[in-house]
């Protein structure tokens, strides 16, 4: 069966929630697919966590805070639900002062430009009229799952309170294996994959980057293919290296450039299959794709600067 009879349609789309359709596949695909997708969307997606809190004149995490209706265990039970997304490489420090009378949410903690509080209604604690709550929660991103001694750090001082961190952004993911819908593909495979995050990443970008996460793998593989040999004495000049280095890169299919599955569906619907035939079109041409909206074009005008070219560039076969 030709690949490029495969379609992927988006049965359901929301910033937390995303349904994909993929068929036709040939038989045992579904199964293989769907259940290296979802080990992958559960296992290997980066995300940001809290990993550590610090409460003015608490010491461990076994005390309690005079006028707080929760213990400290109570409160990093609470912390540990905490959705964030960060946009720096380093761990920040999220600030949280409270006093009086009132629950405390997440909608408390003092602005972080580099953080963003996605759950700001999450419940941190129950303060009395003469209580007070001033903490320090350090978030940083990670993968997968560390136990709170894993996230200890030499330099922090002897107060601070480690606790276990669940870094992934994605809280479910299942998958069906069915029938292919359509009749003149009913020996075929149908694969009905459902991905729930925490609204730190879409659906559909989720999808994308675990699937290229699969492809780099698989890629290992690839070096038991034949190689093309170079004839003995012949010499490429470092002009035609740059040019055939150039020709691979134009070559790569959309499939390589890791789109999300909305900007991938209407490219692949204009029959752009390469970045050559992407780099052809102008801004303006992009933009008159059907479906395809502002974000979709400024995710394909970043993709191709990251390979040296810009939109419109006209590239041609013989330009090589």
């Amino acid at each position: 069966m030709d690949i490029n009879n495969i379609k992927i349609k988006v049965e359901d789309l929301s910033d937390n929630y995303g349904k994909f359709i993929i068929e036709p596949l040939e038989k045992g695909y579904g199964v293989t697919l769907g259940n290296s997708l979802r080990r992958t969307l559960l296992s290997s997606m980066w995300g940001a966590a809290a990993t550590a809190i610090r409460i003015e004149g608490i010491t461990h995490e076994f005390d309690t805070i005079p006028g707080v209706k929760e213990d400290v265990i109570e409160i990093i039970l609470n912390i540990k639900e905490l959705v964030v997304k960060i946009f720096a490489d380093e761990p920040q420090i999220l600030k949280l002062k409270a006093k009086g009378k009132k629950t405390v949410t997440a909608a408390d903690i003092t602005p972080n430009i580099n953080v963003e509080i996605l759950n700001p209604d999450l419940k941190i604690a129950t303060l009395n009229g003469n209580a007070k709550l001033y903490m320090e929660i350090v978030v940083e991103k990670g993968m997968g799952y560390l136990l709170a001694e894993k996230n200890k750090k030499s330099d922090q001082s002897v107060d601070t309170i480690f606790i276990d961190s669940f870094f992934s952004p994605i809280t479910k993911v299942r998958y069906d294996v069915e029938t292919a819908s359509l009749s003149q593909f009913s020996n075929y495979e149908k694969l009905t994959l459902e991905i729930f995050t925490n609204k730190s990443i879409l659906p559909d970008e989720a999808l994308s980057k675990s699937a290229n996460i699969l492809i780099k793998y698989l890629k290992i593989f690839t070096k038991f293919s034949p190689e093309v040999v170079e004839l003995e004495g012949e010499l490429i000049s470092r002009e035609e290296k740059e040019k055939s280095e150039k020709e691979k890169i134009l070559n790569k299919t959309i499939e390589e450039l890791d789109f999300s599955v909305r900007s991938y569906n209407c490219l692949k619907k204009s029959n752009v299959n390469t970045l050559r035939d992407l780099v052809n079109y102008s801004p303006i041409e992009v933009i008159k794709i059907k479906n395809l909206g502002k974000k979709s074009l400024d995710e394909i005008k970043e993709k191709i600067i990251k390979y040296g070219f810009v939109l419109g560039e006209k590239m041609h076969q013989e330009d090589f």
